[in-house]
């Protein structure tokens, strides 16, 4: 996933390209239940995995504390959480360094605030939310976003070119842009577009990793 990344971040007319395991607003989302340290109950929320340059290619800025760097992993102990996420759990206080206890054990420390944006659900601005780092590792489910300036048809072709210089025998299909992909799903380009905080061209692909070999992938419509 990584090689793929950097093959598309070096085609001309590409200047953002980041990596989710969720794509932005397709109702496509993974949960699990948190223990806020100092309370008894478990907390449901929803998470991604993103690599850094996730948050500036959605226009979601981080209002406190850091982002993610290229170097941290899956393992990696810090998460961002979103404004409502932060004024919900840890009311009046300070996020940054709090800790969250996932179901299985792990701790994590909070290191960033992202800006409340609609990244899952059309319309709803304060789920439960956080982000884990996407690090280097390739992902069993994941979306490649992808900002370009120049013409789409070039840029599709060299995605899918630097897709079969990894593994010739690999399909990739190429949204033409973000918003009207999301457009056909919810009906409602305009809301869809707002959402997202930032307009302009962007691409959407899917892929599946499998024992390290990149396999056919599909897009969401």
């Amino acid at each position: 996933m990584r090689r793929f990344r950097e093959r598309i971040q070096g085609i001309p007319g590409v200047t953002e390209v980041a990596q989710a395991e969720c794509a932005p607003l397709s109702h496509d989302f993974s949960a699990s239940h948190f223990m806020v340290l100092g309370r008894a109950d478990m907390v449901p929320i929803e998470y991604n995995h993103v690599t850094p340059d996730y948050f500036s290619l959605l226009g979601i800025p981080i209002v406190r504390g850091r982002s993610f760097t290229p170097t941290e992993t899956h393992e990696a102990p810090g998460i961002i959480v979103t404004e409502s996420t932060a004024r919900r759990l840890w009311q009046g206080q300070d996020p940054l360094g709090q800790t969250l206890r996932e179901i299985s054990g792990r701790e994590y420390s909070v290191i960033g605030v992202a800006k409340d944006a609609q990244v899952a659900h059309l319309g709803q601005l304060d789920t439960n939310y956080l982000y884990f780092p996407g690090g280097t590792e390739d992902n069993s489910r994941s979306y490649v976003l992808v900002r370009y300036s120049t013409g789409f048809t070039d840029i599709a072709t060299s995605i899918r070119d630097a897709g079969r210089s990894i593994d010739p025998g690999v399909s990739i299909d190429v949204t033409r842009r973000l918003p009207r992909s999301l457009a056909r799903t919810f009906a409602n380009r305009d809301c869809a577009v707002r959402s997202i905080g930032r307009t302009g061209p962007a691409a959407l692909l899917n892929w599946r990793v499998r024992d390290g070999v990149l396999q056919r992938k599909s897009i969401r419509t």
